[in-house]
Formats: structure tokens, sequence, C-alpha cells
């Protein structure tokens, strides 16, 4: 497998913990989206999008983190990433939608980059804070009663991959007030001592400049 990524993307880190919690390889080719290497020309014969993550697995290209989360565990479904219940495969599908739909597309760099043109660099961060902080409220009480160790109960599923690179987002990169949501700080902490979930982290990836190795 080809995993086309960039470290601090947040969706290519979902993609990432799948891989390590599957035990699957997948050789990393970033994409350095600082320098637009994402709208060359031979990237957009790969994805036409000219976004990341993209895994291609033999002759299986598949873009967009969701897609490609449901293909592994479709296709690799050792180790699951989804309940038997279906209820439980519900409500971990809803938790994912909730991030991926609701708050992650709200702090896109695209969007992001718009709103610093048209209202400068406070804009940009007043943006993307309020719209994290909204998100993650509604979610908190949604965990609250689902939540184990996990997101739902006790066993590590795709809401768990989707849930850790948003909080790291809202800490690290915009400033958010996360003590206000004790059940995501309790399960993201808990998640991010499991092994599958340190080794992922943006910080450890090949592609992250020296300065920042290591500094989790």
């Amino acid at each position: 497998m080809i995993l086309y990524t960039y470290w601090m993307s947040s969706c290519s880190w979902r993609v990432r913990m799948a891989l390590a919690w599957k035990r699957l390889e997948a050789e990393q080719r970033p994409v350095d989206l600082t320098k637009e290497e994402q709208r060359r020309a031979e990237f957009a014969t790969v994805s036409p999008q000219q976004q990341v993550p993209v895994l291609l697995d033999g002759d299986v290209s598949i873009s967009q983190s969701m897609a490609i989360l449901e293909y592994l565990e479709d296709a690799y479904p050792a180790r699951p990433l989804l309940p038997a219940e279906p209820g439980r495969r519900a409500l971990v599908r809803q938790i994912c939608e909730m991030i991926v739909s609701g708050i992650q597309p709200l702090q896109h760099r695209r969007l992001l980059g718009r709103l610093e043109e048209l209202g400068g660099p406070a804009e940009r961060r007043r943006w993307a804070h309020d719209a994290i902080a909204t998100g993650l409220a509604a979610l908190e009480p949604l965990l609250a009663a689902s939540a184990g160790t996990c997101c739902v109960g006790d066993t590590v599923t795709l809401a768990d991959c989707c849930l850790v690179p948003q909080v790291y987002n809202a800490r690290h990169r915009f400033g958010v007030d996360v003590s206000r949501f004790p059940t995501v700080c309790r399960v993201t902490a808990a998640l991010e001592a499991r092994p599958e979930f340190a080794e992922t982290h943006p910080h450890r990836q090949p592609d992250c400049p020296p300065a920042q190795r290591d500094a989790v």
C-alpha cells in the first residue's frame, strides 16, 4: 500500500491511525501542502481534488479519509474499527460525521486562507476557534453518554481515529480551551497513551520539520 500524506493533515492522521491499529504497512509519500505540492500535475492524476490523503492498494485508489477508513474496514476486517451491533455502528459513524463534516471543514486551509484575505489573520483564527468550540460542545454530551476509555465503550473505533486529530487541532493550532469538555479530554488522553495513536502523531512523521519532531 501507498499513502499520500502530510504530517499536519488531520485527515491523513486518521488514516495513519487506522493502518497502525490494523497493523498494516503502507509506504508514505509526503505531499507538502505549504509548498502547494498537491497542485502539481503528477499529483492531480492521483487526486483530482488535489487533496490528501490518498491510499493506493494494488489497483484500488481512494481519496477522502472516511472512504479510506471504510475501505480498510471492509478489505482488512481483522482488528475491526466498527462494532458488530448496528446501533453502535451507527453511533460510531454519527460521531465521525460530527467531526469530519461538522467541524473539520470549517477549519480547512483553503477556507481559512480566504477568510484571512477578507478579514485578516485575527478573523481567520476567530472563525476556526469558534467553529471548533461549537462542534466540541455538541460532541461532549454525546460522548458523556457513550464513552468508556474510547468514544464508544472501551473499544477503539473509527470515531477515535477522528477525535484525536480534531482535539490536537483545537489545542495546538487554534487555542481552544478544551478543558470545558471533560469527556472529550478524558477519552483523548486515554487514546493518546495507546501506541497506535502515539506513533502516528504528526510530530513523529518523516516529513515533520526537524525542529518539531518528537515535540509531543
